[in-house]
């Protein structure tokens, strides 16, 4: 888990992301499902340029545990010689106790954030 915060010009920014509109948001990145964070970048009055990205800081580590039963398989076959063996456990995933959560700090050595503005955003009138 970490927090988010989007950029403009060094400043932080409100972003949305789940129809909250907040300046940090803590995100987790425990799922394959994308997320999508929309922040709109202030305007600019005048020539000239300006940056803007993201930070990303506060790394928290959350350990779940959970108890599952499940069925172990162990099948031979073999004829004169020849011999396969397949060991599996199926999963019964509708059939959980959850433990809780616990939520760590960073360990040692663990960097306190990232800044990154590579984007650049430009006002000029057109040479004619």
């Amino acid at each position: 888990m970490v927090r988010f915060s989007s950029l403009d010009d060094g400043k932080t920014r409100a972003s949305l992301l789940n129809r909250r509109k907040k300046r940090d948001h803590d995100v987790s990145f425990g799922t394959a499902k994308p997320m999508k964070l929309t922040t709109e970048l202030a305007t600019m009055r005048a020539h000239g340029s300006k940056r803007y990205g993201f930070r990303i800081s506060h790394p928290r580590y959350r350990l779940g545990m959970r108890l599952a039963e499940g069925v172990r398989l162990d099948l031979a076959a073999g004829h004169k010689g020849w011999t396969r063996r397949f060991k599996t456990t199926l999963w019964l995933p509708r059939r959980t106790i959850a433990f809780g959560a616990q939520v760590a700090a960073p360990h040692d050595g663990t960097r306190p954030g990232l800044e990154a503005e590579p984007g650049l955003k430009r006002f000029a009138t057109p040479q004619r």
